[in-house]
C-alpha cells in the first residue's frame, strides 16, 4: 500500500490534501506494523532513542519544537546587563579615583590666607584577560543530517552544536562572573564576591560583606545595606539587586504576606497575585530586584567528569575531631553531627568523590579540620592534575546521606603547579550549605564592567578524523574598579 502510493508520486507534482492523508495514514500503519515485528527505531513512550544522536526512526508523529531539559537565553541573568569595555591588551590597566581631596580638613580660610593643601588620591588597578572555550565535535554524517524542530524549520546538526554550545559556553560564564575565583586557578578571572566580598588575599572577608548565618532576608535587612553603601565614605549608588530564583520566591512571599498594597487584581476575569516585577526602594528610587538562575555553583555532587581520572578519588589522611577556634561561625543553633565529602577539579576534569570521613559532631564555636593525602597527586596543570577541591557538607543530623556545596579550596600548590604539601581543609561555618549570597551593584561603567578582549566566535579545529572539531571561544574578564560601591549579604536562608 504504502509502496504503492510512493510509486504514483513525481518530483515536482502538485498533491492533494487527499492524498497527503492517505499518504500519512499509510505511514503510520506501516510504522506501527513494523513496530510489532521489531524495536529498532521505535522508541517507548517517554524513553530516549538509542543507537546514537541521529539514529533513524520509524515514521511517526512528532511536535515541531526541540524541548531542553537544560537552561535557555533567559537564565542569563548578568552576563547581558554588565557594559561590555573592549579592551586591546592582555593586561588591561584602568585608574580609579579613591578620594578628590583631603574630606577631614576645614574649608574655611583667614582672609588673605591660602589654608592647607589636599591632593586628590587615585589608584591604578590592573586586570588579566582571562580565556573561556568550549569544545565541540561532530561527525561529517552528522553535518549533512537536518534536527526536525525550531517551529518546524530544519536545521543542520553543525548549528545545533553551535547553539547548544554557545548555551553552555554562556552558562558557565554567568556562573563564573559570581563565583570564579584566581585563588583557586591562575586560569580564573576574580568574580563579583571573590571581588567585592572577600580581601586581595582571599584569606578574609571584606568591609562590605555581612553574614546572615543561615537566618532569613527581608526587604528591611536589604534596605538597611544600601544605605549603608549609599553613606560615607563609599558613595555607592545601588541600581540592581540580584538573588537566586528560591531566595526571590521568598521576598515575594513576603510582599505578599506584609505588604500594605493591594497584592491581588482582577485582570480579564483572572486573579492575579503580586505584580510583573519585584523591586525594593533604595537611595535612588525603586530598585529591581533580578532572579539568576545560574548565580550558585551546582549544589549537588558531580564527580567523574571529563577526562581526568575519574576512578582517582583524594584519600583522606587525618581527620580531627571539631575543636574550639575563636574564629568559629559555629552557634548554638548548628550544634549537630555533620557528614563531608570532597571533589577534585582540575584543568581537565572532575575526578571520584571522597567519601571517606567520619561523621563530627560539633559544638558550638568549634571547627572541623580534615587532611587530604594529595601530595603524591599529579602537578596541577597536567592531564590528570588537581587545582582545587570541592567540598560539599550534611545538613546538622542528616541521616539521608544527602550532602550539599559548601565551598571551595584551594589544593596546597607551589607557584609551579607542583605539590606544597598535603591539603589540609578546615570548617569554620563561614559558608553554609542551602543558603545563597545576596549581590546589592552599582551596575555603571565607571563601577564594573567585562574587559572584552574577544567577542564570542566559533574557531574551527583542524580535522584528523571524520569529525568536525571546534571551539567556541570569548576572552575575557570582569573587572570590578570600584568594590566599596557594592555589597554582598552572605550566607541568607533561600526560604521562609
Amino acid at each position: 500500500m504504502l509502496a504503492n502510493q510512493l510509486d504514483q508520486m513525481t518530483p515536482g507534482q502538485n498533491v492533494s490534501v487527499e492524498r497527503l492523508s492517505a499518504l500519512n495514514k499509510a505511514l503510520r500503519a506501516n510504522g506501527n506494523l513494523l513496530a510489532k515485528a521489531a524495536q529498532a527505531g521505535y522508541p517507548a513512550q517517554g524513553q530516549a532513542v538509542t543507537g546514537g544522536d541521529y539514529a533513524a526512526l520509524i515514521p511517526q508523529s512528532i511536535q515541531n519544537t526541540l524541548d531542553t531539559a537544560s537552561f535557555t537565553e533567559h537564565a542569563i541573568k548578568f552576563w547581558t546587563k554588565i557594559f561590555k569595555q573592549p579592551v586591546a591588551s592582555t593586561l588591561h590597566e584602568s585608574a580609579v579615583t579613591q578620594a578628590y581631596g583631603e574630606m577631614a580638613l576645614d574649608p574655611f580660610i583667614s582672609e588673605g590666607g591660602v589654608g592647607s593643601t589636599s591632593d586628590g588620591v587615585y589608584d591604578r588597578k590592573i586586570v588579566k584577560i582571562k580565556y573561556l572555550a568550549e569544545k565541540r565535535e561532530i561527525s561529517d554524517v552528522a553535518t549533512m543530517v537536518g534536527i526536525v524542530g525550531y517551529n518546524g524549520v530544519s536545521k543542520q546538526g553543525l548549528a545545533q552544536q553551535t547553539l547548544d554550545g554557545t548555551r553552555a559556553l554562556l552558562g558557565k560564564t554567568e556562573r563564573a562572573l559570581f563565583n570564579a575565583n584566581s585563588s583557586l586557578s591562575p586560569l580564573h578571572f576574580d568574580g563579583l564576591f571573590r571581588q567585592i566580598a572577600r580581601n586581595a588575599d582571599d584569606t578574609a572577608f571584606s568591609a562590605n560583606y555581612s553574614d546572615l548565618e543561615g537566618e532569613a532576608c527581608t526587604p528591611q535587612k536589604i534596605i538597611e545595606r544600601m544605605y549603608q553603601v549609599a553613606d560615607s565614605p563609599n558613595f555607592g549608588f545601588t541600581n540592581l539587586i540580584m538573588v537566586p530564583p528560591r531566595l526571590y520566591a521568598s521576598l515575594v512571599a513576603i510582599a505578599m504576606s506584609y505588604g500594605r498594597f493591594d497584592q491581588a487584581k482582577a485582570g480579564h476575569g483572572e486573579l492575579v497575585f503580586g505584580s510583573e516585577g519585584l523591586k525594593i526602594v533604595g537611595p535612588g528610587g525603586l530598585i529591581p530586584v533580578e532572579q539568576c538562575p545560574l548565580m550558585l555553583q551546582p549544589q549537588t555532587v558531580t564527580a567523574g567528569v571529563g577526562t581526568i581520572d575519574p576512578s582517582a578519588a583524594v584519600a583522606v589522611q587525618t581527620q580531627t575531631a571539631a575543636s574550639i577556634d575563636a574564629a568559629s561561625r559555629f552557634r548554638a543553633k548548628d550544634e549537630g553531627d555533620y557528614k563531608y565529602s570532597v571533589v577534585g577539579v582540575g584543568d581537565k576534569g572532575v575526578n571520584a568523590e571522597t567519601t571517606d570521613l567520619n561523621v563530627v559532631s560539633v559544638a558550638t564555636g568549634e571547627k572541623v579540620t580534615f587532611t587530604l593525602n594529595d601530595d603524591g597527586l599529579a602537578a596541577a596543570g597536567t592531564p590528570n592534575g588537581i587545582r582545587y577541591y570541592r567540598v560539599y557538607r550534611s545538613a546538622a543530623d542528616d541521616t539521608t546521606g544527602a550532602r550539599t556545596h559548601m565551598v571551595d579550596v584551594a589544593r596546597n600548590l607551589n607557584a609551579d603547579g607542583t605539590p606544597a604539601g598535603k591539603t589540609t581543609i578546615t570548617d569554620l561555618n563561614e559558608f553554609r550549605p542551602g543558603t545563597a549570597p545576596v549581590y546589592l551593584l552599582q551596575m555603571t561603567p565607571d563601577v564594573m564592567y567585562w574587559a572584552q578582549l574577544l567577542d564570542f566566535i566559533r574557531r574551527p579545529l583542524a580535522q584528523v578524523t571524520t569529525t568536525v572539531p571546534f571551539l567556541l571561544m570569548l576572552f575575557g574578564a570582569l573587572h570590578v574598579k570600584v568594590p566599596t560601591k557594592c555589597w554582598v549579604i552572605g550566607n541568607a536562608a533561600q526560604s521562609l
